[in-house]
Order: structure tokens, then sequence, then C-alpha cells
């Protein structure tokens, strides 16, 4: 059974913060089959709707999956996977912001990638659009990043051939269908400043959205398709040993490698406060541009708690965000090679413990 798209969603910044509406009656219909390495279940809350992944040929790469975008959509995370998944009892007001996935639709369903993007709206103060996307590897769980799977120099074209494409389409594009005025060179800006991380995997294509370079009201009134889909033809020399594997350029199994990206999914522990689960779920450090943000839960409640911050090579600094803008505390860390290592302060520095993360393998 295939979800329809519903082109409602939200515009998700650091100044949005994300949280979840109280919700309640849960049932679970049918199955979404494309592709068929995993089994997907759609969990139904009143207008909400998420992809559950069951499969008995890997159960760990499930369980990562599923609790990433649990995590990093819902902002909740949970054991008991179909039933308790939305239960209210989990939910509070700092999670409260209206926030609704309408559907989602699947690209890939494959051994080697899982890739979907979400539909949603929210509506705290007003009402706003957001296509989110995820690629994940099958045989590992871990999430994909583009750069994960090309050469340093072959990201660099490839970046390259992804910016000619989108250009070329803007310039195309007849005066009736742009906006009422004209800012195509902030747009232009935003398109060599991207970095690419909004894009999804489908067979041998690559599709980049570039709906998120845009800003404001005015896109709701262009009618052209300026996403690049890139065919394999195009980028296939540009790919490292990964992204060949992924690609079927190359025999090697996808379970071989694993993502050199710190946007994955933790375990850990923070002092005597409790075991947790984190999600970074976006991370650029750069000479302008370096935001993480990222959501975690203790695994006694599953109420997921919002951090925005920023990284600086292997140093994260969060804070921890409520819809109320009063977060209880921050995290100071290095993040080295999968560990997260640090400590966790009160905000009104009355109180530090340990902070220690390990990404799941």
């Amino acid at each position: 059974m295939d979800s329809e798209l519903v082109y409602l969603g939200m515009i998700f910044s650091k100044h949005i913060k994300l949280y979840l509406t109280v919700l309640c009656c849960i049932i679970i219909i049918g199955v979404q089959a494309q592709g068929n390495y995993f089994k997907v279940d759609t969990v139904v809350s009143g207008k909400n709707n998420f992809p559950v992944l069951s499969t008995v040929k890997n159960a760990q790469a499930c369980r990562k999956i599923n609790q990433y975008m649990q995590i990093s959509e819902l902002r909740l995370f949970s054991n008991n996977q179909k039933k308790d998944l939305f239960d209210k009892n989990k939910t509070s007001a700092r999670n409260n912001d209206g926030k609704i996935i309408a559907g989602f639709t699947i690209q890939s369903n494959s051994n080697k990638v899982f890739s979907l993007s979400f539909s949603e709206t929210s509506y705290w103060h007003s009402s706003s659009w957001k296509l989110a996307l995820y690629n994940f590897n099958s045989a590992t769980g871990d999430l994909i990043e583009l750069s994960d799977l090309f050469t340093d120099e072959g990201f660099m074209q490839f970046k390259k051939i992804v910016l000619d494409k989108r250009t070329k389409t803007i310039d195309g594009i007849s005066d009736s269908d742009k906006p009422s005025h004209n800012y195509w060179d902030y747009v232009k800006e935003n398109f060599k400043n991207d970095d690419l991380t909004h894009f999804s995997i489908s067979d041998s294509t690559i599709n980049i959205d570039s709906y998120n370079c845009l800003r404001g009201p005015d896109f709701m009134f262009m009618h052209a398709d300026i996403n690049a889909k890139l065919n394999l033809a195009s980028f296939k020399n540009l790919l490292n040993d990964y992204g060949k594997a992924v690609f079927g350029v190359s025999k090697e199994p996808v379970g071989k490698y694993h993502s050199k990206s710190v946007t994955q999914l933790y375990e850990g522990k923070i002092g005597d406060k409790g075991e947790i689960v984190l999600a970074i779920i976006n991370a650029t450090d750069g000479p302008d541009h370096n935001e993480v943000t990222g959501v975690y839960a203790y695994n006694k409640d599953g109420v997921g708690i919002y951090l925005d911050g920023i990284i600086q090579k292997d140093s994260l600094h969060l804070m921890e965000t409520t819809i109320d803008d009063k977060g209880e505390g921050s995290i100071d860390a290095q993040i080295l090679n999968g560990q997260i290592t640090g400590k966790w302060t009160s905000k009104a520095k009355d109180a530090v413990y340990k902070f220690e993360a390990k990404k799941v393998d």
C-alpha cells in the first residue's frame, strides 16, 4: 500500500523547535511495499502516519533505523515499536507544536539502501511546510550522507555538477512561473553554499531536493520543478568504494562500509540521571556554517529533548531547547571515532554530570 504524499509539512531550522502533538487511538494498517528487503508497517494515530520496519534478515539494522526516525521525527523513543509508538503518556507540553506527519513515501527499499521522505506540517505560530529525507545503509542501519559515497575530490566535482544543473534550471524558468519579485540571486547563493544533505537515492539516481534553499512563501507560486536529478553515468567516476557498492558499480557488500558522518544514532548515559538514546540530525562543520541539531531521550520515559548548538572539529556545544525556550541544561563534549564524552550542566549550573555516548554499530 503506497502512502499518498500530502503536500503539507514544515520548514525546519534552528529557529523552529519541533515537538509532538498529544496523540492517541493507535491502529496499524497494512504494509507499504516498495521493494522487498524491509517489511514496512504504517502506524496511524489520528492524522499521523509513521513507518515501522521489520525483517528477519537484519534485526539490528531495523532497530537502528526505527529508533533514528522516531527520535528525529517524533521526538519519542519506544522499545515496543508498534504498541506504544504514539503513547500519549510519553508526550508533554514541550512537545506540542501541532506537528502532523501526514504521510511518507519510500524511494528505495533494497538490500543496499532504504530511502524515504516524510511529508509534514506544523501549526506552531503558523502553518509551515517540510519534506524530510532520510537514506540508510540497509545492512548496517547507518544514516548515509552524500559525502560518504564520494572521494574528497569527487564530491567537490559532484557539487559543481549539481550547482550547474540547478543554475541552468533556474535560468530556464519562464517569468510567469517565477515568484512575483526577483530573488534568484539569493537562491543561487544558497545553491552555492548548500551542503547537499537533502537528497534521496533511488535505483541508479540521486535526487537533490532544491526547495530547502528557498525561503518565504514565494516558492509556493512557482510551478517549475527545480530539483536536480542525476543519473549514475554523470557521477560514476567520482564515487569511492562505498559509493560503488551502493550503486552496484562493484560487487562489494554495503555492509562492509560505515558512515564517517556524526549524524548517527548513539547510546549512552548522563551520570546517574539515566541511560539515553541520542540522534544527531544535522551537523555542518565549515568556515561559515557550524550548526548541529539533535534529539535525545532517556530510556526510562522516552520523551525527546531537542538539542541545538555548534560543532567545531571534534568539539560539541549543545543547548537543550523546549517550545518555551526554557531548556534544562547544556552539553559540552568531544566527539571522536563515534565516541562522545563530556559533561551535562544544568541551566542554573548547580549540577554537573558526566555525559558519554557511543555510536550504535
